[in-house]
């Protein structure tokens, strides 16, 4: 009987380690289970904080995607849902490794080159309800933001989307005014420079034929609507606030606007636009194949300067840098708006 009691302590042990383990197994299982469900329908984890997201289709963007990527993050926004159409994808899987990696940038190859709509339905079908707001926005296009330093408090004041009160006397869908910039004489584009330093000529007024693009709220409308209502609603990209929401609004240029700068190649700008192709939704490119610097719609890109955006190196000195940008905006003053005074510039709406 005196090896009982090593006996009972040796089970005890035993017991003890299993206990244990089953405890650790649990915790685990646990952890596990919780994280998977902070993660969206992207993979990608999510958190309290909005996210605000760009959608776009790129082809030939490799010299101008990376300075368009890292503006964009430092006003605020924390996911960019890019449709690759480029004939050799590994172009951009290359370039953006390190946004992939960090869960800022989605890409995704889409073959059907000028099929714009098609990847925004996607987007709409795929990834829409894992954001807070979706903003469509071409690589040539940069948006401003005058009364507010980041989009999380352009949105919080224009969108408020702390609750559903807020949301009944607050538009779901934003329409953004369109500023065209031109070629600011240069004859082509400097290699490696960024583009907000290189252009600083554009049209005095709006463009007014139609709203720029459009920020847009993401809610049950997105989540329960049948396909064929989410294809409807890309039918444009310019007019969707109007076409599919009651609840809209324009916002004024000296609050936000977009920065266009559909000439950045200068003086080649014409035939590249025109060698990316004019297959479905690039069909507009034809435009450019009979024009040049000198036609009164391209002079009239040049007739205003506007020099606001030229500063931005002394805020970002790396951003042609590949690489996640951890600076955020702070300010507004930092790249102060100028003066978007519809009287003073006699702009006829």
């Amino acid at each position: 009987m005196s090896g009982c009691p090593k006996v009972r302590n040796g089970i005890f042990l035993s017991l003890l380690i299993l206990f244990s383990f089953l405890a650790n197994a649990t915790c685990f299982s646990r952890r596990i289970a919780a994280s998977s469900s902070k993660r969206g329908v992207d993979g990608f984890e999510l958190d309290s904080k909005p996210l605000h997201a760009i959608v776009t289709t790129a082809r030939g963007e490799a010299d101008f995607i990376v300075e368009w990527i890292n503006y964009h993050t430092w006003l605020g926004y924390r996911r960019f849902y890019i449709y690759n159409q480029d004939d050799d994808p590994a172009i951009l899987e290359g370039l953006l490794t390190p946004y992939i990696s960090a869960g800022l940038v989605v890409l995704k190859h889409w073959h059907i080159v000028g099929d714009q709509r098609g990847s925004y339905i996607d987007f709409l079908h795929n990834f829409a309800h894992a954001v807070s707001t979706f903003t469509f926005l071409d690589v040539d296009e940069f948006l401003r933001l005058c009364k507010h330093a980041t989009i999380d408090s352009f949105i919080a004041e224009e969108m408020d989307l702390t609750s559903p009160q807020a949301e009944e006397r607050k538009p779901s869908c934003l329409e953004l005014p369109w500023y065209m910039f031109g070629t600011s004489d240069l004859p082509f584009h400097p290699p490696r420079t960024p583009v907000l330093t290189q252009y600083f000529h554009r049209a005095k007024c709006s463009y007014r034929a139609h709203a720029g693009k459009v920020i847009v709220q993401v809610g049950t409308g997105f989540r329960n609507g049948t396909k064929a209502d989410l294809n409807v609603y890309t039918n444009t990209m310019h007019h969707s606030c109007r076409e599919h929401s009651t609840e809209y609004a324009a916002v004024q240029p000296d609050v936000a606007s977009i920065y266009h700068y559909s000439l950045r190649h200068g003086d080649h700008a014409f035939s590249k636009r025109t060698e990316r192709g004019s297959h479905g939704d690039f069909s507009g490119q034809k435009m450019y194949e009979s024009l040049s610097s000198q036609d009164s719609s391209i002079t009239e890109r040049n007739e205003h300067r506007d020099s606001s955006m030229l500063r931005i190196l002394e805020t970002i000195p790396d951003l042609m840098l590949a690489r996640p940008l951890k600076e955020v905006r702070e300010r507004e003053d930092i790249l102060a708006c100028p003066d978007f005074s519809q009287k003073d510039l006699d702009c006829k709406r």
